[in-house]
């Protein structure tokens, strides 16, 4: 098992690269990085998606990799999230209900992972208490609150 994860993390993993040019990611050492990135899958998702529904558990943290999320609470509309952008993250902490509804404005290409991967994000350090810090809200690429 212990080489096997050295044969991993000695590879180039195109994920990982993509994993450290957004921002959430800066700074994670590469090997953490290569970690992190097999505890992700990437989807492909149409537009016109609902992702996360408000008042309704959830069961994945999206990282955006192209496109466009709508988010709303209460049926208003108050962001519109991009590349680098992540959501889902209060409800993968705290095991509560959804606070907001996300769907797609455009196709998107994210990164998501469920509750047993995001295990792999809370016990990351750097990456486990930038999502803490962000909790009750998604976060735009360049940190700023949604």
């Amino acid at each position: 098992m212990i080489g096997a994860l050295h044969r991993l993390i000695g590879r180039e993993s195109p994920r990982a690269r993509e994993l450290a040019l957004l921002p959430l990611f800066a700074g994670v050492p590469r090997a953490q990085l290569v970690y992190l990135a097999a505890h992700l899958d990437e989807v492909r998702i149409e537009a016109g998606e609902t992702l996360i529904r408000e008042g309704h558990r959830n069961r994945a943290f999206c990282v955006l990799l192209d496109g466009e999320v709508d988010v709303s609470t209460a049926n208003v509309l108050h962001h519109t999230l991009r590349r680098g952008d992540f959501f889902g993250v209060t409800s993968m902490l705290d095991g509560c209900p959804a606070r907001a509804t996300a769907w797609t404005r455009t196709s998107i290409r994210a990164l998501v992972a469920g509750p047993a991967q995001f295990r792999a994000f809370k016990g990351n350090d750097t990456v486990g208490a930038r999502l803490r810090s962000t909790a009750g809200r998604p976060v735009m690429a360049d940190g700023r609150a949604a």
